[in-house]
């Protein structure tokens, strides 16, 4: 999961790393699942909309090695679970998406679901009125003492938690 304030924020799990595909696997999950930042008292009681939109991702190749890249990156994805990904050859490709070129291809590989992109700014305001709730307070400056509050103690034993000078999720 990619994340700027400046830019639409994306998701994928098109990755050769296992771990930044584990990643975000949970990324897309916590993103489809708005109800779990919803403010109960105050002024934010709905759902947060950070505008997911599961659109997709598209990577393409034009060289022989850049298609062997797209498909080991492909299997690391299978083995991990990620059974959305597909491998395409130019035909499925000019198919798929008939707006492309595809002449110059050797392939790509396209995610049908759990890919996409949302509105980073909305996320962050509603991870920030979510924390609240739990007397955390926000530090905009430097600091020296960091506490770290896990998505677990966050979401399912709030109570636990009491004052943080600055938060990070972990």
């Amino acid at each position: 999961m990619h994340i700027s304030t400046q830019q639409a924020g994306g998701v994928r799990q098109q990755f050769s790393v296992k771990e930044n595909i584990q990643m975000s696997k949970f990324g897309i999950e916590f993103l489809k699942d708005p109800a779990r930042l919803q403010v109960t008292t105050g002024v934010h009681k709905d759902a947060p909309d950070y505008q997911l939109r599961e659109n997709g991702y598209l990577f393409l190749s034009s060289t022989p090695g850049g298609l062997a890249a797209l498909e080991e990156n492909n299997r690391t994805q299978k083995a991990c679970g990620v059974t959305w990904t597909h491998m395409a050859d130019p035909k499925v490709l000019s198919e798929k998406f008939p707006w492309l070129k595809t002449d110059d291809l050797t392939g790509g590989t396209y995610g049908s679901q759990n890919e996409g992109y949302f509105d980073p700014w909305s996320l962050l305001n509603a991870l920030k009125n979510k924390v609240r709730i739990f007397h955390c307070t926000f530090s905009h400056d430097f600091y020296s003492e960091q506490s770290t509050i896990s998505f677990n103690r966050l979401f399912h034993r709030a109570s636990s938690i009491t004052k943080a000078t600055s938060w990070t999720l972990s």
